[in-house]
Protein backbone atom coordinates (compact mmCIF):
# COMPACT_ATOMS: atom_id res chain seq x y z
CA UNK A 1 0.00 0.00 0.00
CA UNK A 2 2.10 3.45 -1.15
CA UNK A 3 -0.31 5.94 0.06
CA UNK A 4 0.88 9.24 -0.13
CA UNK A 5 -0.82 10.75 3.61
CA UNK A 6 -2.14 8.12 6.77
CA UNK A 7 -4.13 9.53 9.93
CA UNK A 8 -3.02 7.55 13.56
CA UNK A 9 -5.80 5.76 14.54
CA UNK A 10 -5.40 3.58 17.93
CA UNK A 11 -7.51 0.50 15.39
CA UNK A 12 -4.04 1.68 13.23
CA UNK A 13 -1.32 1.39 15.95
CA UNK A 14 -3.06 -2.14 17.04
CA UNK A 15 -3.23 -3.79 13.19
CA UNK A 16 -0.63 -2.12 11.32
CA UNK A 17 -1.35 -4.06 8.10
CA UNK A 18 -2.98 -0.65 6.72
CA UNK A 19 -0.09 1.46 7.07
CA UNK A 20 1.41 2.29 4.01
CA UNK A 21 5.04 1.07 3.10
CA UNK A 22 6.84 3.94 3.98
CA UNK A 23 5.68 4.09 7.16
CA UNK A 24 6.32 0.75 7.97
CA UNK A 25 9.93 1.00 7.01
CA UNK A 26 9.83 4.19 9.34
CA UNK A 27 8.64 1.88 12.37
CA UNK A 28 11.23 -0.32 11.73
CA UNK A 29 14.21 2.05 11.97
CA UNK A 30 15.96 2.16 15.01
CA UNK A 31 15.08 4.61 17.40
CA UNK A 32 16.56 7.95 17.29
CA UNK A 33 17.66 7.21 13.76
CA UNK A 34 16.52 9.92 11.38
CA UNK A 35 13.28 9.29 9.64
CA UNK A 36 12.19 6.63 12.28
CA UNK A 37 8.58 6.39 13.36
CA UNK A 38 8.51 5.28 17.08
CA UNK A 39 6.39 5.53 20.19
CA UNK A 40 7.45 8.13 22.50
CA UNK A 41 9.87 6.67 24.81
CA UNK A 42 11.37 9.84 26.68
CA UNK A 43 9.50 9.94 30.05
CA UNK A 44 8.24 13.03 29.10
CA UNK A 45 4.86 14.20 29.54
CA UNK A 46 3.09 15.10 26.48
CA UNK A 47 0.16 14.55 24.26
CA UNK A 48 1.99 13.32 21.61
CA UNK A 49 2.40 9.52 21.81
CA UNK A 50 4.61 9.24 19.13
CA UNK A 51 8.18 10.86 17.32
CA UNK A 52 9.31 11.41 14.06
CA UNK A 53 12.80 11.63 13.96
CA UNK A 54 13.46 14.26 11.21
CA UNK A 55 16.75 15.66 9.35
CA UNK A 56 15.95 19.50 9.90
CA UNK A 57 13.13 19.72 12.73
CA UNK A 58 14.19 16.78 15.07
CA UNK A 59 12.01 14.87 16.95
CA UNK A 60 8.56 16.06 16.06
CA UNK A 61 5.28 14.94 17.86
CA UNK A 62 2.70 12.89 16.79
CA UNK A 63 -0.52 11.82 18.09
CA UNK A 64 -3.76 9.98 17.56
CA UNK A 65 -5.64 11.03 15.05
CA UNK A 66 -2.44 12.85 13.18
CA UNK A 67 -2.46 12.52 10.02
CA UNK A 68 1.08 11.59 9.10
CA UNK A 69 3.07 11.93 5.13
CA UNK A 70 6.15 11.12 4.14
CA UNK A 71 7.38 14.83 4.04
CA UNK A 72 6.53 14.49 7.80
CA UNK A 73 10.04 13.33 7.74
CA UNK A 74 12.27 15.97 5.97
Amino acid sequence: MNKFAFTITKDSMKDKTSWPEWLQKAWEKDWGQVGSFEPRHDGIASSHNYIVHTKFRGAVGYKLGDTITPASFV
